[in-house]
């Protein structure tokens, strides 16, 4: 695998990012990345962070809990990497439930969907593929049940 190029690079922060989010147990990660990294043995690089909120909770208190957690990811990612630059999109426009991390020359999107909420199973804690620990590391992450990982697939 190619260390240089800017799909690599951005895993590589990927998986810097992905504990402070796991910190936040409102969330669990959903589509591409959780396919290619959790499940799939990485058949190809995925580079955002797809949460999903778990608690059915009403719409208004719902976004301010996101918002809420959100601000808990940024806080301690400025803790633990002082390069680290954020761009909150959820603080200008709250239907924008964006978090994008960069670091390096290099970023990733962290967000969730404004309107759908939960999920039909209850997630699973999970360890990242062996061949993804193996080049990028380890980290485990609440990641929705395989039926809800693929539905969202498919409906998207």
């Amino acid at each position: 695998m190619n260390k240089n190029t800017i799909y690599y690079k951005q895993v590589e922060l990927l998986i810097r990012v992905l504990p402070f989010v796991a910190k936040q147990k409102c969330f669990a990660l959903k589509g591409g990345t959780a396919i290619n990294l959790f499940v799939r043995e990485f058949p190809r690089l995925s580079v955002d962070i797809d949460l999903v909120y778990l608690p059915m909770k009403l719409r208004d208190d719902a976004l301010l809990e996101i918002c809420e957690a959100l601000d808990a990811i940024g806080v301690d990612l400025k803790k633990a990497f002082k390069d680290v630059e954020l761009t909150e999109a959820y603080r200008s426009k709250q239907d924008i439930l964006r978090l994008i991390v960069a670091r390096n020359g290099v970023q990733v999107k962290v967000e969730l969907s404004p309107v759908l909420r939960g999920t039909v199973y209850k997630p699973k804690l999970m360890e990242v593929c062996t061949s993804v620990e193996d080049e990028f590391g380890y980290v485990e992450m609440p990641v929705v049940d395989l039926a809800d990982l693929y539905a969202g697939k498919i409906c998207a």
